[in-house]
């Protein structure tokens, strides 16, 4: 995939990555674990729960406006650490794939772009 289509494919799904990144980004994402989460892997769900601390003492700044500037300025990178760090955010349960943005996101960190152009 290219820069560009990777990039196309980020625009056109916009909405619902920054409707993720609102609600699953560890600096969002608080109480820690929320009522409506159903865990289905509870050592991922321990270990993740490390990671979104970690995310949450070093985030500098608003995710959902970050995101929304990345997407102007197609910074890949930057938008793919911000969805990493939303995945992270991200209930471990089988249930994930149903929330809105989650298999998007998924996709396009999947699939970086493979050129610089």
């Amino acid at each position: 995939m290219t820069n560009d289509e990777w990039l196309t494919l980020a625009r056109r799904d916009a909405a619902v990555l920054r409707d993720l990144i609102r609600e699953f980004h560890p600096v969002n994402r608080q109480p820690e674990r929320r009522p409506e989460d159903r865990i289905t892997a509870a050592a991922a769900e321990e270990a993740c729960t490390h990671v979104r601390k970690q995310i949450r003492e070093n985030f500098e700044g608003d995710p959902v406006v970050q995101f929304d500037s990345a997407l102007e300025h197609g910074d890949i990178g930057r938008l793919n650490t911000l969805l990493n760090d939303a995945w992270f955010g991200v209930p471990e349960s089988t249930s994930s794939w149903r929330i809105p943005g989650f298999r998007e996101a998924v996709n396009l960190m999947d699939e970086m772009p493979d050129d610089e152009s």
